[in-house]
């Protein structure tokens, strides 16, 4: 059967992406959980929490230091079976993607609107993947030395220079005995101490700009990781439903110079390339571990397809206005 109307397309669109949302809505719940798990797990092995224990200094027993540590490890167990929920949606929305597509294909194999409706497919799949990529944590940046070694050491001479005048020297006599002496430990404080743990989206991103009076690159963030692409998509969409609209001077100038930001989006994602790499460099003992999270992948994910999409919808208006050239 020779499908010669986008309807259909466009129904299967809506259908997947109402599915979709359900499953994204799971993603973005439990990925902002892990978060606040792995922020949890990081309490007990706090710098402050460390230090100021008592019994973390203790030379003989370990006890607190390993309470701590499996304190953590038990916290952060909990994170990865979330993180197997998150992973499991996040294929169902990947697969979710791909049946669309296929079904797509299969029905519109051999018509005349085939472009179309793959474009449409791949849309409301980018519409998806956009609704996770913004939303749901993007990079993970965690603070931390492991193994830190302490040395607390006491100068006598110092003291005595400090404390050098009669009225001291009478009240300690033996203090010029320690005036060449050094007094001091090292302790080793084992496993991790943690400085700071942060898991944020692009969306929460853009909000901690905002409120931090960085407006500017809040408001780039803004335009470039959210605006901008839903209107591409939107405005995608609203082509292969209306072609005839592509003629229009004000409608096809937005369209243009949209076009003219679709590299935009990876620019947004190479510059957390850049911000990810540069943070993984530790100094003075001091580790700064980024990595990306589920936001960024499906992010990456709508970049590739509604690119895509994009081609897809340029192929088909091409190829409308030239069978309307020979009507």
């Amino acid at each position: 059967m020779k499908i010669n109307s986008i309807a259909p397309a466009l129904l299967l669109g809506i259908t997947a992406l109402i599915i979709g949302h359900f499953f994204s809505l799971k993603i973005v719940e439990d990925s902002k959980a892990v978060a606040r798990i792995k922020l949890e797990s990081t309490e007990p092995l706090l710098m402050v929490n460390r230090i100021m224990n008592i019994n973390e200094w203790n030379p003989i027993s370990k006890t607190a230091q390993k309470t701590a540590m499996d304190e953590h490890d038990r916290i952060i167990a909990q994170a990865n079976e979330w993180q197997e929920k998150i992973d499991r949606h996040s294929i169902i929305v990947m697969w979710l993607a791909f049946v669309l597509m296929s079904i797509t294909a299969l029905l519109y194999l051999k018509s005349n609107y085939f472009n179309a409706a793959m474009a449409m497919a791949l849309a409301f799949a980018a519409l998806l993947f956009l609704r996770i990529g913004v939303d749901a944590p993007a990079m993970e940046i965690q603070v931390y030395s492991e193994d830190l070694n302490i040395s607390i050491k006491l100068s006598g001479k110092a003291i005595y220079e400090d404390l050098q005048n009669d009225r001291y020297l009478k009240h300690i006599p033996f203090l010029e005995f320690f005036k060449h002496k050094e007094i001091g430990f090292d302790h080793k404080f084992h496993g991790k101490i943690y400085y700071q743990y942060q898991s944020k989206s692009i969306l929460e991103s853009i909000v901690l700009l905002f409120k931090a009076n960085n407006q500017v690159v809040a408001l780039a963030l803004l335009l470039f990781s959210v605006i901008f692409p839903l209107l591409k998509v939107i405005f995608n969409i609203w082509i292969l439903l209306w072609p005839r609209t592509g003629q229009w001077e004000g409608f096809s100038s937005i369209v243009y110079y949209l076009g003219k930001w679709s590299m935009a989006d990876v620019f947004v994602v190479s510059m957390f390339l850049a911000y990810l790499s540069f943070h993984n460099m530790g100094q003075q003992g001091v580790t700064v571990d980024s990595q990306v999270s589920i936001g960024f992948y499906f992010f990456l994910a709508y970049v590739i397809v509604s690119i895509t999409s994009g081609i897809l919808t340029q192929n088909w208006i091409r190829q409308y206005y030239k069978s309307k050239q020979m009507q």
